[in-house]
């Protein structure tokens, strides 16, 4: 099976939250061969990592290790590349749902 994750479920893979265990199920009963992110995920991963330091969730010395695995996993990635007609897209449909509480990187 083919999957895309944004930064927030991508975040549950490598710290045990509210909704971690769901997705290691759902991926356990489900064989991933393949799995997508964004190129924004890179930035916004080690972004949500920081953020979780500021907010003593996790040390720096955790955080560290966190990104260390993330950039080596990377390897094992595949990327969405964030194109000119993708912004577009996002922006069409941020014109259709974007009232409805979609934001900007989610339509990304």
């Amino acid at each position: 099976m083919t999957i895309f994750l944004d930064t927030s479920s991508l975040f549950k893979l490598y710290v045990q939250e509210s909704g971690s265990d769901e997705l290691i199920r759902f991926s356990d009963e489900q064989p991933v061969e393949r799995v997508y992110l964004s190129e924004l995920a890179i930035v916004e991963f080690h972004s949500t990592v920081w953020r979780k330091v500021r907010m003593g969730e996790v040390t720096a010395d955790d955080a560290r290790l966190l990104l260390s695995a993330f950039d080596t996993d990377c390897l094992t990635y595949s990327f969405v590349p964030v194109t000119h007609s993708l912004l577009r897209l996002a922006q069409q449909l941020l014109s259709q749902y974007g009232q409805s509480g979609l934001r900007s990187l989610y339509a990304i």
